[in-house]
């Protein structure tokens, strides 16, 4: 094990000194750019900074503190989903589908392989490639040959190379339309994914991989400059990529907390809604928070007049229900995939995509949305021409993005396609909800530990993923009073919309059961 002590202090000293030199000298650069900066209007600049700093005390803890990992969990989960998978890929293996596959990618091979060579190849050697070569399910070769030629699915999606697409993405679409034979394939593709990147068990990443026989802590990276959104993003373990719900959820198993801790969690309620009501005071969707009505229905309303089996003269409620019970899956979900497509910076082509419809009709969706919606049409087409204007855009809380391939371009006329351009409008419209919820949250949590260590409790941060925060509390805490002071700290009012928060507790100590008690 590598110690500093090992080294020489004639040879560490100077080190040393000349590594603190060179921090002093970038920090002053730094403070003269920033400096320059606020004298040239970027005026919440040194308070940004104030609150990425402060915030960064707290994700350090959280990285020494580490996550405790329940071995013999990940050992037993292992072994349930090794039965699995192998069940799985017998049936894979035994389907018609897959025969026919294999016999067309070992004839390309065979053939491939005698033009290589420029002769034909030796019966025996013929033989062994027949053979030896087995269909691998994670080979977009041999899917490709199974999607296209066998199973005669249309291409939805192509890679950057434009060769078919056959990612998750893909697999989902024909999973959900009904396609028994996709659904069998993710299924076993979900379970290889658990046992390989998640457990690790005979992989290289993955929680066996960050643990050892002495330490059974995981400690992750936390970086929130790591996204251009400034929301944390988190590495060397992921946490934010296990998955919330189906079979998978269960690597949440494997984490826990210690003895004489409890873990308690809490997650904003439709946050980035919250936030883009505030931005755009669109007045239909303060209707909606402030009566707590079904924001889907009520955005499908802007469909009305297309709802020919909706009886006439029905109460405003009695609407809403009736859309939610009769059109929820045309109306109600073209509504909910557009409320927050547009929101994404999405299009009618992004959206005709989505729902599977014509481009027209996409258009005419957008178009009635968009003319019920005029607060949400405002907020596009202003950011849009800030960015044109001025080459970036910046949140409430001061954060920028720059934008230089916008800056003095029109986007209002259409003949004039710049597609790095329009593709930066796009994000530009995103970028300003998504940045606003990471500063709530990080100013949430300087409160609320600030407010924490007056109280003298012992509440230590786990992580945070995406909206949601995990705390690591002394079992001596009463739950109720930590839910208090969340609430206190996060439930501001932002624009005229108070933000809420759900919060849970795992009376187990494990971040899989964190939802068992409602706080």
């Amino acid at each position: 094990e590598f110690k500093y002590s090992m080294i020489p202090d004639e040879v560490l000293t100077p080190y040393a000194l000349m590594d603190g030199i060179a921090n002093m000298y970038l920090f002053n650069v730094l403070m003269k750019k920033v400096n320059s900066e606020v004298e040239n209007g970027w005026v919440k600049l040194n308070k940004l900074i104030e609150t990425k700093t402060r915030v960064t005390k707290h994700y350090i803890e959280a990285k020494i503190s580490g996550f405790s990992v329940d071995t013999e969990r990940v050992i037993t989960l292992y072994d349930e989903w090794k039965v699995l998978r192998e069940d799985l890929l017998k049936g894979l293996k035994s389907m018609r589908e897959i025969k026919k596959s294999l016999s067309i990618i070992k004839r390309n091979l065979l053939t491939k392989s005698q033009v290589k060579m420029k002769s034909k190849l030796p019966l025996s050697r013929c033989r062994k490639l027949w053979n030896d070569l087995e269909f691998n399910f994670n080979s977009n070769n041999h899917l490709r040959v199974l999607f296209f030629d066998v199973l005669g699915l249309e291409v939805i999606k192509k890679t950057d190379k434009g060769e078919p697409s056959t990612d998750k993405e893909v697999m989902e679409y024909w999973a959900d339309k009904g396609h028994p034979f996709m659904a069998k394939l993710q299924e076993y593709l979900t379970i290889n994914k658990g046992i390989s990147d998640f457990l690790g068990v005979e992989g290289t990443t993955g929680i066996w991989n960050h643990i050892t026989e002495e330490h059974h802590k995981v400690h992750s990276n936390f970086n929130h400059c790591g996204t251009v959104s400034s929301r944390t993003a988190t590495s060397n373990l992921n946490l934010s990529q296990v998955p919330s719900r189906g079979e998978l959820k269960k690597i949440k198993q494997c984490y826990k907390l210690d003895e004489g801790r409890k873990l308690i969690q809490f997650d904003y309620s439709s946050a980035e809604l919250y936030i883009a009501t505030s931005i755009s005071q669109e007045e239909n969707y303060f209707n909606i928070l402030n009566n707590n009505l079904d924001f889907h229905s009520v955005n499908a309303l802007a469909f009305e007049d297309k709802m020919t089996e909706m009886p006439d003269g029905l109460p405003y409620e009695d609407k809403l229900k009736f859309i939610k019970e009769n059109y929820g899956d045309t109306w109600r979900y073209y509504a909910k995939a557009l409320g927050f497509s547009l929101l994404y910076g999405g299009t009618e082509h992004s959206l005709s995509k989505t729902l599977s419809i014509p481009k027209k009709q996409a258009k005419d969706v957008v178009d009635s949305f968009l003319k019920k919606n005029q607060g949400i049409k405002k907020y596009i087409e202003d950011t849009k021409d800030f960015a044109c204007k001025y080459g970036y855009v910046e949140n409430f809380y001061g954060q920028r993005v720059q934008l230089p391939e916008c800056l003095g371009y029109n986007w209002r006329v259409s003949y004039k396609k710049n597609y790095k351009a329009l593709g930066n409008l796009r994000f530009a419209i995103n970028f300003k909800i998504q940045s606003a919820n990471a500063f709530l949250l990080y100013e949430g949590m300087i409160d609320f530990f600030e407010k924490v260590k007056e109280k003298k409790w012992d509440i230590n941060l786990l992580c945070t993923i995406y909206d949601a925060v995990y705390l690591d509390v002394d079992d001596s805490i009463d739950s109720k009073e930590v839910a208090k002071l969340l609430k206190e700290c996060f439930e501001v009012d932002f624009f005229g919309v108070g933000m809420k928060i759900d919060v849970g507790q795992s009376d187990t100590g494990r971040w899989y059961d964190c939802d068992n008690i409602k706080l």
